[in-house]
């Protein structure tokens, strides 16, 4: 219904996903999120985070994957809430603690607004299941609200 709400993950530098998939759960894969496959992706540069340090890429990356484990660790001994302690919140603690983009403030709605403004959809038909079931109903909403009032 809502395809800008929807399940999210971090990966580390060598491409596992890690994302918080249920109470006390965090899914780990090289290939599935806990939810099915990735539709949707944003590709980062090294310069994005860790701005004001003067680490070596390597060094960078360490900590990028570093973060990521940290934060899964401690999301493994979590609760799942779908409202306020979820896959977003997930993210957000990670891009926290590497300062993603000069920002310690992430959170649900800006992990949301990022993914919609910077996302790249992996495959057309990866579009068409993100936002098929959306333009269907409401097609069909349209179409009942128009016979029902006219």
């Amino acid at each position: 219904m809502f395809p800008f709400i929807g399940h999210v993950g971090i990966t580390t530098s060598e491409g596992t996903i890690h994302d918080f998939a249920g109470p006390f759960f965090v899914n780990r894969s090289d290939k599935y999120m806990g939810f099915g496959s990735v539709t949707k992706y944003i590709p980062i540069s090294l310069d994005e985070f860790l701005q004001n340090t003067d680490d070596s890429n390597a060094a960078k990356i360490k900590k990028w994957d570093e973060a990521v484990e940290a934060t899964s660790a401690s999301y493994d001994k979590q609760m799942h809430n779908i409202i306020c302690n979820n896959c977003h919140d997930h993210t957000a603690g990670a891009l926290n603690e590497l300062a993603f983009r000069g920002s310690t403030t992430w959170n649900t709605i800006s992990i949301m607004m990022y993914l919609i403004v910077a996302g790249k959809f992996v495959s057309v038909g990866r579009w068409a299941m993100t936002y098929g079931g959306f333009i269907v109903l409401s097609i069909l909403f349209a179409v009942l609200f128009g016979v029902i009032y006219r």
